[in-house]
């Protein structure tokens, strides 16, 4: 992971939005893939998933 993402990441994980936080954290603590933060982060790639 490049530092420029870490350090978003990190933002969004200290902010006390659950609807950010909680994925960015879960990333950062390699709990969650890549695919998983496309997910929450990029509403086409929902949409490509659920079609």
């Amino acid at each position: 992971m490049n530092d420029e993402l870490r350090m978003i990441l990190e933002k969004l994980a200290a902010s006390r939005w659950d609807l950010i936080a909680t994925p960015s954290a879960r990333y950062l603590n390699r709990d969650e893939s890549k695919e998983v933060l496309k997910y929450y982060f990029l509403p086409e790639y929902k949409y490509e998933i659920l079609s």
